[in-house]
């Protein structure tokens, strides 16, 4: 099993039982102490834990959505093909909102040598990423901050987005599960038929 996939399947242990100790782990999921502790070690690292003695602790708000540190380093090769399709759907003078979400924040990479277009986003990272971009004219969409996805959500974003025409709106599993950025979905493509585009399942 490769480290990625086994951490995953340490997250969903902690999430079930929010402490786990590596012996138990070590039994689990077939493999040494030495390997356990590494991956803690790294999960620590990342925010995701907390250790204790004997194992670690799942800190609050990760068994819901995993750290966007953590969430960077899966699938890196999918995440870039993903970026580098949606970007070369963009034209000159085209409008997109960008989701929240480690994909989004590639799909903003790709766009930095774009010229002339809007980008609306919710999300801190993908502003940050584009905040020296010449071409691009940035907004910043407000409404209520969660932490968790480092951006902001709720009415407030779905009312100001509303006002914009949007050609494309590219938007992770985690959007299209949120009722208000849903609710969005379905306005744009009310509007624009084509125009509402899941970029990737593991935003």
């Amino acid at each position: 099993m490769k480290a990625s996939a086994r951490r995953e399947e340490i997250l969903k242990y902690l999430e079930a039982n929010h402490t786990g100790y590596t012996a138990d782990l070590c039994r689990e999921l077939n493999v040494s102490a030495m390997t356990i502790r590494r991956d803690f070690e790294f999960m620590a690292s990342q925010g995701l834990v907390t250790l204790i003695r004997g194992g670690a602790a799942l800190n609050h708000g990760t068994a819901v959505i995993h750290s966007l540190k953590f969430r960077q380093t899966q699938l890196p090769l999918e995440k870039q093909r993903i970026a580098e399709r949606c970007a070369a759907m963009v034209s000159e003078g085209n409008a997109v909102f960008i989701d929240c979400g480690s994909t989004a924040e590639r799909i903003a990479e790709a766009l930095r040598g774009k010229k002339n277009i809007t980008v609306l986003t919710n999300s801190l990272d993908t502003a940050q990423v584009l905040s020296t971009a010449k071409g691009i004219r940035l907004i910043m969409v407000p409404g209520e901050f969660n932490e968790d996805i480092r951006g902001f959500n709720g009415l407030l974003t779905t009312d100001f987005i509303q006002r914009f025409r949007i050609d494309y709106l590219f938007l992770g599993a985690n959007g299209i599960e949120t009722p208000s950025m849903a609710s969005l979905c379905r306005t744009m493509q009310m509007r624009r038929p084509s125009g509402c585009l899941s970029a990737s399942p593991a935003m």
